[in-house]
């Protein structure tokens, strides 16, 4: 489970999340909380529950680490284009991020 970039959308979180298949493919994942749920967009191959949706709000709950998350959450089949107005930021639970909580803390 590889994510290579990640970018803030608002309160959302937008993560390109590589293909185990093809390294070079990646999907891009947004995850944001939709009043009880978390809502997980993005278009993926596989038919069945992919690791994307349980890695986004993995690390959708790691982003938002001072704030309840619900636990539910629900994947939607919708593309994900990025933005160029999103802000990249460091990939949430790697060294840089800790060190940026750190930092504005």
């Amino acid at each position: 489970m590889i994510i290579a970039r990640a970018w803030q959308a608002g309160n959302a979180l937008v993560l390109a999340c590589l293909s185990r298949s093809s390294p070079e493919t990646f999907y891009p994942v947004l995850v944001r909380q939709v009043r009880d749920h978390l809502e997980v967009e993005h278009i993926c191959p596989s038919r069945n529950e992919c690791w994307h949706v349980r890695e986004a709000a993995r690390l959708y709950r790691e982003w938002r680490w001072w704030e309840p998350v619900p636990e539910r959450v629900v994947a939607v089949r919708r593309p994900v284009v990025l933005r160029p107005d999103w802000v990249e930021i460091p990939v949430p639970g790697t060294v840089p991020e800790e060190i940026e909580k750190v930092l504005s803390a």
